[in-house]
């Protein structure tokens, strides 16, 4: 196994301090059917915008989830 593209062994507490609440916040929500989604909206710059029921156009400021 070629050891050049693998991180340093200090970035593995890192992993699992970001995999331990990842796994338990996805295990909750599954659960409770939470819907995450609804949570995570943030108004973001559009280019070109087209969504059902709005009018399309160039340049604007939308809501989406990212």
């Amino acid at each position: 196994m070629k050891t050049h593209f693998l991180f340093p062994y200090k970035f593995k507490i890192l992993g699992w301090i970001l995999f331990i609440p990842s796994l338990l916040i996805f295990m909750l929500a599954s659960i409770f059917k939470l819907d995450i989604d609804k949570y995570l909206n943030i108004k973001v710059y559009a280019i070109y915008q087209e969504s059902i029921g709005q009018k399309p156009g160039f340049f604007k400021i939308i809501e989406d989830s990212f």
